[in-house]
């Protein structure tokens, strides 16, 4: 029932877990650029051999690679030319805003992308606002005439004094990162006596695993969390876990702590909930048959003379193509960001359409990764005079 293995859990040290899928071969990169079609195809590949660790809940990719080149020059991250995403994105700003009263703070954020959401918390609350982030161009910048704005084109290292922020933002980045734990002591030891709110937000694994979400599982993600894992290993480090909870169709994991300038420890383990294991068993029993389910159907459309194109130039996109090795079944890829329009995506090679080339494809299907954008997805096609059918991957 128990697989040993050489390698502890990054966040309790233990090493007893349970397998919960390998994959080989699978493209390393996930939301970088290419240009030329070669340069996407013939990247640098890894594997996956994804465990559950059943002390405290926490899943990672023991096979994961620190040494190898995971970020390209060109790192295109943002999802905010979605209308759904932004939306959800200042809702967000608001209410952290409001729930850590931000106003006049100085806040940290770690893995800040193109200064976005940096930029919502500093317009709307007046504060002052440090980003870390190697993929943050200048020419990118959402705010260039807010001097209370500073962005640091740097990967965030042990070390840095941090002692001088109140508020301490960090998104859907700890899943990039292999040792966890010492990341977060890392934090919690720049703080050193000062006195800070903490917000990470992170995908909900729960979630990927009853829904036997393989595409949301990929090489640059190396650590995945519950809500059991993420209070676990944020309470190993001293910090004082005040509320976990899940937004946005609960793909999303939130999580506040504080850092009173003292660690606190309670001195109890969080205990991992018999419905996680359970998930974890599901997902390993179900995953071959879901790849097998939606191989088919993509083989189906090639024999009835189908088009199909997939929605999301993406992470997720690399995930399902090359999950299910369909790089010959799909016909096009498309994204409404137009810093991807015209690129390749990373292993099939597929350029990256937009939608208003559709109209020269005439798809018979769109293929939709993520449900939450039906309705966005829909009217654009609307738009645009088209009528696929619309398929939600579920």
């Amino acid at each position: 029932m128990f697989s040993p293995n050489s390698k502890k859990c990054p966040c309790c040290d233990s090493h007893q877990y349970k397998p919960v899928c390998i994959v080989n071969d699978t493209p390393v990169y996930n939301t970088s650029v290419f240009f030329d079609e070669q340069s996407a195809r013939s990247i640098v590949r890894g594997d996956l051999d994804i465990r559950f660790c059943t002390n405290c809940g926490f899943i990672f990719n023991s096979a994961f690679d620190p040494d190898l080149p995971l970020y390209m020059e060109v790192y295109e991250e943002t999802q905010g030319f979605s209308p759904t995403f932004r939306a959800f994105h200042e809702k967000l700003a608001d209410d952290l805003i409001q729930r850590f009263d931000l106003n006049d703070k100085r806040i940290l954020e770690i893995g800040c992308g193109k200064g976005e959401f940096l930029e919502l918390l500093c317009h709307d609350g007046r504060n002052f606002g440090v980003g870390f982030d190697p993929a943050f161009r200048e020419d990118r910048h959402p705010d260039p005439s807010n001097s209370n704005l500073r962005f640091v084109t740097e990967f965030y290292r042990d070390g840095l004094d941090v002692s001088e922020f109140d508020f301490i933002c960090c998104k859907m980045t700890l899943e990039h990162i292999p040792n966890v734990r010492e990341f977060l002591a890392s934090i919690v030891c720049g703080l050193n006596q000062g006195r800070a709110q903490l917000f990470f937000q992170v995908p909900e694994m729960q979630r990927i695993l009853k829904d036997t979400a393989f595409w949301d599982i990929y090489y640059e993600h190396c650590s995945y969390f519950s809500v059991a894992s993420l209070t676990s290993v944020f309470q190993k480090v001293g910090l004082v876990v005040e509320e976990v909870w899940t937004d946005y169709d609960n793909q999303y994991l939130m999580i506040s702590a504080l850092w009173n300038g003292e660690p606190h420890y309670t001195g109890s383990e969080v205990q991992v909930p018999d419905e996680l294991n359970g998930l974890v068993g599901r997902f390993m029993k179900s995953q071959e048959d879901f790849r097998e389910t939606w191989k088919s159907y993509f083989e189906n459309l090639k024999r009835e003379g189908k088009s199909n194109v997939i929605w999301g130039g993406g992470s997720k996109t690399v995930a399902f193509v090359s999950f299910l090795g369909i790089e010959e079944l799909v016909d096009g890829i498309v994204d409404i960001n137009p810093y991807k329009q015209g690129t390749f995506i990373a292993g099939s090679g597929h350029k990256i359409l937009s939608p208003l080339e559709l109209q020269s494809i005439q798809p018979d299907v769109v293929v939709i990764l993520n449900p939450i954008y039906l309705e966005e997805i829909k009217d654009l096609l609307t738009y645009y005079n088209l009528n696929p059918e619309l398929k939600p991957v579920t």
